[in-house]
């Protein structure tokens, strides 16, 4: 990582010594603050295979980013079933497995269990245990931080703000503001 910084910091310093020196805007939309502690993130292996074994009646599940899925329902009820069942997991101390995003005859689902799954992790789903349900997931990465809202904006061509917490408004920046 601290090769990225320093190849970024060297391009920048290439651009800051060009002649005539031009002027350089740099946005960023959000930054990262650490987080108190570790927060893992997990992947099922087979999506398909611990929603039949739920019960669910669904028509296709579509593993999306590392802990994502979405899951299409032939109506409405089947989708809102299923949906009770997945944000009913929890495991032994009552911490939830699943965000559920209820679109329908769709369910947008996010497994956001934050702790470590070990052998014999049990999962409750309503009246289902899942015994081993370490066996069901894949380690995917520890996450030591957490997106801030945030940005910053750098521009050598515009006069220092007063208020730091304003976005200087360049002519580039009235441009994509008149935009939307």
């Amino acid at each position: 990582m601290l090769e990225i910084y320093r190849l970024y910091d060297s391009i920048v310093a290439d651009c800051l010594a060009l002649d005539p020196q031009p002027r350089i805007m740099i946005a960023t939309g959000l930054h990262q603050d650490p987080v108190d502690r570790p927060v893992y993130y997990w992947r099922l292996k087979d999506h398909d295979g611990l929603l039949r074994r739920l019960g669910l009646r669904f028509l296709a599940v579509e593993p999306r980013m590392s802990r994502d899925f979405l899951v299409t329902f032939g109506n409405a009820a089947d989708a809102a079933d299923a949906a009770a069942v997945l944000a009913s997991g929890r495991d032994r101390k009552d911490a939830p497995l699943f965000e559920v995003d209820n679109r329908g005859t769709s369910l947008f689902v996010m497994l956001t269990y934050p702790d470590a799954i070990e052998s014999g992790f049990k999962a409750q789903f309503d009246r289902r245990v899942i015994e081993n349900f370490a066996a069901q997931m894949v380690f995917v990465a520890i996450k030591n931080s957490h997106h801030n809202g945030a940005g910053y904006f750098l521009d050598t061509g515009a006069p220092a703000q007063r208020d730091a917490n304003e976005m200087p408004l360049t002519d580039v920046w009235r441009h994509v503001q008149a935009a939307f």
